[in-house]
């Protein structure tokens, strides 16, 4: 509930924004976008910028379109958390 109530103000950009697409550079907002795609309510692909120089299970959630990482290293630790090539 504290999630969603902080990110009241970004839940209304975006349905007022209607994006194209969204990139995540910071994995709460991803989590919350996450359940979002889940449940039906939003419609865009949400790729994730992982900004760290490490992979934490904390950037992988399901229902994004897509990752970016930084370097091999990080593509390789998103391979190993079940991240397809397609999705790199």
């Amino acid at each position: 509930r504290l999630e969603r109530w902080n990110a009241k103000a970004l839940m209304r950009f975006i349905a007022e924004f209607r994006p194209d697409a969204i990139i995540c550079t910071h994995f709460l907002p991803a989590e919350i976008l996450s359940r979002l795609l889940s449940r039906g309510e939003l419609d865009c692909p949400v790729w994730v910028q992982v900004t760290d120089f490490d992979l934490h299970r904390m950037w992988v959630h399901d229902g994004m379109y897509g990752y970016f990482a930084a370097n091999e290293e990080v593509a390789f630790r998103m391979r190993e958390h079940g991240i397809s090539n397609e999705q790199i």
